[in-house]
């Protein structure tokens, strides 16, 4: 009941060594247009295998998280089998709403399953991260978020503390605030995400 698509760039080449990016989409959101709107991060030089999962129905979640964890792992590891992607450069991700749940479930993944566990880095756009998680993983965790996200509530402050909390956890921590831009983040957002790919 949680749908996933994954997005191959025509350039992608089938045993490319490409990075994987799960990228999950804000409320509203699918996986399909998750994977899309992820593809952004792929160029012709460093092609990006995409997934994406659907995995809210309005604001409930549609599995535990141990479901939701297996569902990231298998997507992935399609990737992987099947379309030239890369153990060694997976990475989680999400915007809005999957800014907050893309921590959380690569958090399960971690504490479920470490034996097969393989992101190496997770970023968090415009949203907080669940710090509070029973293990956050060691790998990077890179917030990025428009400085004047605080329309109705305030996304800034809520980033800041969450990454506060992971790094006094000992996790590394990237906090960027992208100045001038609300909730989308920005062109720079984007770039930074590329970035860290």
């Amino acid at each position: 009941n949680m749908p996933g698509w994954i997005f191959v760039p025509g350039y992608a080449k089938p045993d490319g060594k490409h990075a994987v990016l799960v990228g999950l989409p804000g409320l509203g959101g699918n996986g399909k247009g998750g994977a899309n709107m992820f593809a952004a991060a792929s160029t012709e030089r460093d092609p990006v295998i995409v997934c994406s999962f659907t995995y809210l129905k309005g604001r409930e979640p549609l599995g535990t998280d141990e479901a939701m964890y297996k569902a990231m792992k298998w997507l992935v590891q399609k990737c992987i089998d099947g379309f030239g992607g890369d153990r060694n450069r997976v990475f989680t991700t999400g915007f809005s709403a999957g800014g907050l749940y893309a921590p959380k479930i690569t958090a399960s993944w971690w504490h479920l399953d470490k034996q097969s566990f393989l992101p190496r880095a997770c970023i968090f756009m415009g949203q907080q991260c669940d710090a509070y998680a029973p293990e956050v993983p060691p790998i990077p965790h890179i917030a990025i978020v428009g400085a004047e996200d605080v329309n109705g509530r305030d996304r800034v402050t809520a980033a800041k503390e969450s990454s506060n909390q992971i790094w006094r956890r000992g996790i590394p921590v990237w906090y960027n605030e992208v100045p001038g831009v609300g909730h989308s983040i920005g062109t720079r957002g984007w770039q930074i995400l590329r970035g860290v790919i």
